[in-house]
C-alpha cells in the first residue's frame, strides 16, 4: 500500500507534524492544521508571512541553500519560533527543496520539542552523574588522530593498566601491549571502521599489564570530524570487574514520505465505522497479523466488551474534534493479550464533517508489567520491613507465630499455609492459614515428609507441582506451588497455591529473609523467658522465690477483692533442720529440702502455689480457700511421714511445722498481718 492509495492531503492535514511550504525566499506559501495549532495563528494570518517573523533574534535562519545541501534532510535543526502571543517555542525544523507546479519550493516541517528539551535537561543532569560513576567505576576515554596515530587518552587508561601517562604516545604503544590471540581481531575491528564497513570500533581484548599479567577491555570507539584533524574518539571499560552502562539514544532521521510507514510506533487510519483503511508495518506486528491483512478490519473485533465500551467513548470525542492519549487493551488473533498507549486524533473530510481518526500507538505491555512488578517488589519490602517491627513488638511466641502468618500471606499471596514447630523429634502445627476453611494439620515424626526434609537439611525447597516433589504427602489435592521454608532449627513454614508459578525466586528469598528474622525473634522470647524464670525461681528446689511472692500476692488479694473469696496461707518449716546440716552436711540438707519442695509441689491444688520462703521455710498459697487448708496440712504430713519410712538420708523421722492463717476482704486486715500470723502459729506448732 502507498500513500497514492489515499488522500494525501486529508493526511497531511492529519499529521501530528507542523508543515510549512515556502519560496525560496522563504515566503509562507502553505501550512496545515499542526503549523496553526502549534504556533498559534490563524492560516490565514499565516500565509504571505516571510518565516524570519517567526524566528527570534538570537536564532539563526535556515537558508535555502543550506537547506539544499545534500543530507540536511537526514540532519534536524533545533531551533526556537515564535508563536503569536510571543512566547518562544522550542522545535526541530528539518527542511528539503522540492518541486511544486515546475518551480523550486521550500518544504520545512517542526515539531514541538519542549517536553523533550526538559527530558534532555534531566538527561544532562543523569549525564553528569553517569561521568562521576565511570569515574569511579575505573572507565577511561581516549581520541586518536589521523593519519598520524598520535594518542591522546585520560591518564586512567594508563594508571588502569599500571603504566605512568608518558609510556604512550602512539596508537601502537597500546597495540604491542594486546594478548597475541586477540591482536588480529583488535586491529581487523579497526580497520572496519576506518574503511566505512563498520559504524564504530568495538572490540574486548586482552592487554598486558606492567606485572606482566593481562587485563580483560571493551573497547568502543568512533571517527569524529570537527574544525581540527580528524580523530577516532572511544572509550574502554575494565570488565574484569564488569559494571556495563548503556546509553542509547533514538533519533528519527525519517524523509516526510516515510514519516509515517517507517516510524517505529504503529499508525493506522480508521474510518467512521472503525474499519481500518490504511495501517503502517509497525501497526501490522503490533495486532499481530501479516502484511495488508488489517485492512478492512474492525477494531472492535480485537476488544472485549468493556474496552469496546472504553472505544466508543473515546470516539464520542473524536466528534466533537478533541484528540486524546489513553490506553487500550486488544486481543490479537493469537490469543494473547497486549496493552497499547494510543494518541489519536479526529479526521474530517472536506465539510469538516467527522469521517475517522488518524490514531498512532506503541505497545506498552512490558512497560506496564515491570512497572506492575517494581510496584509489587516495593510493597512486598515495606510489609517485610514493617513485620520485622511488629516482631520486635511481640512478648509470646504464639503472637509472633500470627504476626508472621499474616506478613506472608500478603507478602506471597498463598492460599494455604503452616508453621511446623519442632519439639520432641515431632513436627507440631502451631498456626495455620488456608483460603477454603479447612485448616486441619497434624503432627508428625521430625524427619517425615517436605517439613521433615526441610528441617532436617536445613535447606529450602520450592517447586510449581506439590504433586511431584517425592517427599510431600499433600493433605488435599490440587495443590501447585510450594514452598518449605527452615526456621533455623526452631521450625518450619510452608506454603502453597493452586495455581502453578505463584512464587518466584524472589519470593522465596524474602520468606527466608522473613525466617530468618523470625528465628531470631523465637530466640530472643525464649531466652526473656527464661531469664525471666530464672529471677523468680529458686534454683536449689527449682520452686517459686520470695521475689514472685509479692508479685503473686498483689494479683490474688486483687482477685479476691473482685469475688470475694479468702486466701489461706500454709507457713512451713522443717523441724531439726540445724542438726541435719551439722550431722549429715549441708548436701545432705540441700537434697532435704529438694525433697520437701517435690513433695509439696506434688500435694497441693493445680491453683495453690508454693514458694521458698527462706532457708528451710515454704510457703504455699491457696487461693478460694475455706476449710480445705486443714485437711491440706494433714495431707502433707502424712506423706512427710510416708516418705520417712522409705528414705535413708536421715536416721529418725522428718516432720514439718506449720501455721496456717486466712485472709478476706471481710477481715479489714492487711496481707501482712496474715502471713505473721501464719509465721507465729508454724513455730507454736514446732514447739509442741
Amino acid at each position: 500500500m502507498t500513500f497514492a492509495d489515499h488522500n494525501l492531503l486529508d493526511l497531511i492535514e492529519n499529521l501530528p507534524e507542523a508543515l510549512f511550504l515556502e519560496d525560496m525566499e522563504g515566503t509562507i506559501l502553505d501550512v496545515n492544521q499542526e503549523a496553526c495549532r502549534t504556533l498559534g495563528y490563524e492560516k490565514k494570518e499565516l500565509l504571505g508571512l516571510n518565516v524570519d517573523v517567526l524566528i527570534p533574534s538570537e536564532e539563526s535562519l535556515c537558508l535555502p541553500d543550506q537547506t539544499d545541501q545534500p543530507g540536511v534532510w537526514n540532519k534536524p535543526i533545533e531551533t526556537k519560533n515564535l508563536c503569536k502571543d510571543g512566547t518562544e517555542l522550542p522545535v526541530e525544523l528539518k527542511g528539503s527543496i522540492v518541486q511544486c507546479d515546475g518551480k523550486r519550493r521550500i518544504l520545512i516541517t517542526i515539531r514541538d520539542i519542549s517536553q523533550r528539551k526538559s527530558a534532555d535537561a534531566k538527561l544532562k543532569r543523569t549525564q553528569k552523574r553517569l561521568k562521576r560513576a565511570l569515574s569511579i567505576g575505573n572507565v577511561a576515554w581516549w581520541e586518536m588522530e589521523l593519519p598520524s596515530g598520535k594518542v591522546h587518552f585520560s591518564d586512567r587508561k594508563a594508571v588502569m593498566l599500571g603504566y605512568p601517562p608518558e609510556r604512550f604516545e602512539t596508537y601502537e604503544d597500546f597495540t604491542e601491549l594486546l594478548h597475541p590471540e586477540d591482536y588480529d581481531r583488535a586491529m581487523e575491528a579497526m580497520e572496519k571502521h576506518l574503511s566505512g564497513d563498520a559504524n564504530r570500533y568495538e572490540i574486548e581484548y586482552r592487554i598486558r599489564r606492567s606485572d606482566g599479567s593481562y587485563k580483560w577491555l571493551r573497547d568502543v570507539g568512533s571517527i569524529t570530524a570537527g574544525n581540527g584533524p580528524t580523530t577516532v574518539t572511544g572509550v574502554v571499560i575494565d570488565i574484569d570487574k564488569r559494571k556495563r552502562t548503556e546509553i542509547r539514544l533514538e533519533r528519527s532521521e525519517q524523509r516526510f514520505r516515510t514519516l509515517v510507514e517507517n516510524q517505529g510506533e504503529g499508525v493506522a487510519i480508521v474510518d467512521e465505522h472503525l474499519e481500518v483503511i490504511f495501517a503502517n508495518p509497525a501497526a501490522e506486528k503490533t495486532l499481530g497479523v501479516d502484511e495488508g491483512d488489517l485492512i478492512g478490519v474492525s477494531i472492535p473485533d480485537y476488544l472485549s466488551s468493556e474496552q469496546e465500551k472504553s472505544l466508543m467513548e473515546e470516539v464520542e470525542k473524536r466528534k466533537l474534534g478533541e484528540k486524546s492519549t489513553y490506553e487500550l487493551e486488544i486481543t490479537r488473533p493469537d490469543g494473547e493479550k497486549r496493552l497499547l498507549e494510543v494518541t489519536v486524533t479526529p479526521r474530517n473530510n472536506s465539510k469538516e464533517e467527522y469521517s475517522g481518526s488518524f490514531a498512532v500507538f506503541s505497545d506498552i505491555t512490558e512497560r506496564k508489567k515491570l512497572e506492575r512488578s517494581r510496584e509489587r517488589q516495593r510493597q512486598q519490602l515495606k510489609e517485610l520491613h514493617d513485620t520485622v517491627d511488629r516482631f520486635q513488638a511481640t512478648t509470646t511466641e504464639e503472637q509472633l507465630y500470627q504476626v508472621s502468618q499474616k506478613a506472608t500471606k500478603n507478602i506471597l499471596g498463598f492460599d494455604f499455609s503452616t508453621i511446623y514447630l519442632a519439639e520432641d523429634q515431632t513436627l507440631t502445627p502451631v498456626e495455620l492459614s488456608c483460603s477454603d476453611g479447612d485448616c486441619s494439620r497434624s503432627a508428625h515424626p521430625i524427619h517425615e515428609g517436605l517439613a521433615g526434609k526441610t528441617y532436617c537439611t536445613g535447606r529450602t525447597l520450592w517447586g510449581d507441582d506439590l504433586s511431584e516433589a517425592e517427599e510431600a504427602e499433600p493433605v488435599r489435592t490440587g495443590l501447585k506451588s510450594y514452598m518449605s521454608v527452615p526456621i533455623g532449627d526452631i521450625a518450619v513454614f510452608q506454603a502453597a497455591s493452586t495455581t502453578k508459578g505463584t512464587f518466584s525466586k524472589r519470593d522465596v528469598e524474602l520468606a527466608e529473609i522473613l525466617a530468618g528474622h523470625l528465628h531470631e525473634e523465637i530466640k530472643r522470647i525464649r531466652l526473656e523467658n527464661e531469664l525471666k524464670e530464672q529471677a523468680i525461681r529458686d534454683p536449689l528446689t527449682g520452686l517459686y522465690n520470695r521475689r514472685y511472692l509479692n508479685e503473686r500476692l498483689t494479683k490474688e488479694t486483687q482477685k479476691g477483692e473482685r469475688y470475694n473469696f479468702p486466701i489461706a496461707f500454709l507457713m512451713i518449716d522443717v523441724n531439726r533442720f540445724k542438726e541435719i546440716n551439722d550431722r549429715y552436711s549441708h548436701q545432705t540438707g540441700d537434697k532435704i529440702l529438694q525433697e520437701v519442695a517435690k513433695l509439696l509441689k506434688n500435694n497441693v491444688r493445680s491453683a495453690d502455689t508454693v514458694f521458698r520462703y527462706g532457708g528451710d521455710e515454704f510457703l504455699v498459697l491457696m487461693p478460694n480457700t475455706d476449710g480445705e487448708a486443714e485437711t491440706m496440712v494433714s495431707r502433707i504430713k502424712g506423706e512427710v511421714s510416708e516418705w520417712s519410712e522409705n528414705s535413708n538420708l536421715i536416721d529418725f523421722p522428718l516432720t514439718l511445722a506449720i501455721g496456717v492463717s486466712h485472709w478476706s476482704t471481710r477481715q479489714g486486715r492487711e496481707v501482712e498481718e496474715v502471713l505473721k500470723l501464719a509465721d507465729k502459729r508454724m513455730y507454736e506448732d514446732k514447739r509442741r
